[in-house]
């Protein structure tokens, strides 16, 4: 593995060939960027129930008016996503109608642009 090398200059001309041999044999790999799914999204707006609120931390659950998603018939509302002015919330047994999408992290199905009915 190791050769004799009579001067200084002719060692580091042998580790600079070497390096370079390795970084050729290395492939450069980019970072995917992550894109959500289309097909999680239903662009189809859903109408159902608002079955309890969270005043206090800002999120309840709606329940689906007919049918189910992914098996659940109730389905995660943060307040973010009402679409109305001024203060943003829902009242227990408010009709609503919103679209629904798969978030991956949390790996749940949410309501989004919920809007009062």
């Amino acid at each position: 593995m190791y050769e004799k090398v009579s001067s200084p200059e002719k060692v580091v001309q042998k580790v600079v060939q070497k390096v370079v041999q390795e970084e050729a044999s290395f492939k450069v790999v980019e970072k995917k960027k992550r894109v959500p799914k289309e097909s999680t999204k239903e662009s189809t707006f859903r109408s159902g129930v608002v079955q309890n609120w969270n005043l206090d931390r800002g999120y309840g659950f709606i329940t689906l008016g007919s049918g189910k998603i992914h098996g659940k018939d109730t389905i995660f509302c943060h307040h973010s996503q009402i679409k109305k002015d001024g203060f943003r919330s829902l009242e227990r047994g408010q009709l609503v109608k919103f679209q629904v999408v798969e978030n991956p992290t949390r790996k749940n199905i949410e309501a989004i642009n919920v809007i009062e009915l």
